[in-house]
């Protein structure tokens, strides 16, 4: 595997190492304003409205990789913002001032705050209710076994609550994806809400992910009924029969059918496994990285559009690298825990 190794940029002095951190912090403030938080495509997106922004991005390559990692730190922040208790919340200084001057320190503090209670949030009048809480890391995977004989399996960096009490059993998916085995009890129906999404059953076997707002379902048995976010109280909800998928963004609501290939390509990641059936290589790079703390950057077009099938390990980022060498032709380098591919240059 080919290393891009300039000394003059991987054996900077420390003086111009902090500049370029407080410089990408500066950049992760923008990008927030911008309305970029969340989204996996945020640097290239942004590096194509702004050309100050991409001057900068590709002037030296330790920016692109200072950036992504404060970008993901960045974006943990705000998940662990939303899930503080109403009286720990604390007006914030601006976000910038938080970063510049010691915008890695704060990363690493940041994956050392301890898990609190997960928060259930009712009507304006209610008080909220304390929630058992599961979670995994990046690369994580937890079976959590509920008192109703239910159980929940929870893929990679995914955080939950569960409320159950006498009337219903609730689920509030904060972040990244579980399949759920819902023992049937017709007294007290099962929801699972993300983003504002609800999904309700009473006994089936099927997925939730929440995918920077947007929802994907995917039911293998028995039926579950969807409302999405942005649709009326009294609007009919999105039924779903076994078999069927359901994908809610900003553009609408789309339901298509999964045959046993997709269903089990869909359910590989609970074997620890992923599976693609000619999805682009950007696609593939991102399920890549929502399992492992190495990110995978697809650096030009060209490699983003090419299809990829197989089935490969989650978490052995580094054998589907060489693949894409190998078998590709494409041109892979590494800078610290970085992949960048692109097409082999003539």
């Amino acid at each position: 595997m080919r290393r891009f190794e300039p000394p003059a940029q991987l054996n900077a002095d420390r003086p111009n190492a902090d500049r370029i951190d407080a410089e990408a912090a500066r950049w992760c403030a923008k990008l927030d304003a911008a309305g970029y938080a969340g989204r996996s495509d945020a640097i290239d997106a942004f590096a194509a409205t702004d050309q100050s922004f991409a001057t900068w991005i590709e002037a030296d390559l330790r920016h692109r990789v200072v950036l992504l990692r404060l970008w993901a730190s960045w974006a943990r922040a705000d998940r662990l913002a939303s899930l503080k208790r109403p009286s720990e919340a604390v007006e914030p200084a601006p976000r910038w001032r938080r970063w510049v001057g010691g915008a890695i320190a704060a990363a690493l503090v940041l994956m050392a705050v301890p898990v609190a209670g997960l928060l259930i949030q009712g009507e304006p009048t209610t008080p909220p209710t304390q929630a058992i809480v599961y979670e995994t890391e990046i690369g994580g995977y937890e079976t959590a076994p509920l008192a109703d004989g239910s159980r929940i399996e929870l893929n990679t960096n995914t955080r939950l609550g569960v409320v159950m009490d006498d009337t219903a059993r609730t689920v509030r998916l904060v972040q990244g994806e579980a399949f759920f085995d819902v023992a049937r009890d017709e007294a007290r129906p099962f929801t699972v809400t993300a983003s504002g999404h609800q999904v309700t059953v009473l006994g089936t076997q099927f997925t939730v992910r929440e995918d920077r707002g947007d929802l994907h379902v995917l039911v293998r048995e028995g039926q579950v009924a969807v409302q999405p976010a942005n649709t009326a109280p009294q609007a009919a909800p999105v039924m779903l029969v076994a078999g069927q998928r359901l994908i809610v963004t900003e553009a609408g609501v789309r339901v298509d059918s999964a045959d046993r290939a997709m269903l089990d390509a869909a359910l590989a990641w609970r074997e620890g496994l992923l599976v693609f059936n000619g999805e682009r290589l950007e696609a593939v790079a991102d399920a890549f990285n929502r399992h492992n703390t190495s990110r995978l950057v697809i650096l030009d077009p060209y490699a983003r559009e090419m299809e990829i099938g197989g089935q490969f390990e989650a978490a052995n980022v580094e054998a589907f690298v060489r693949l894409l060498e190998t078998a590709f032709g494409l041109e892979v380098g590494r800078v610290g825990d970085s992949f960048f591919v692109r097409g082999r240059t003539q």
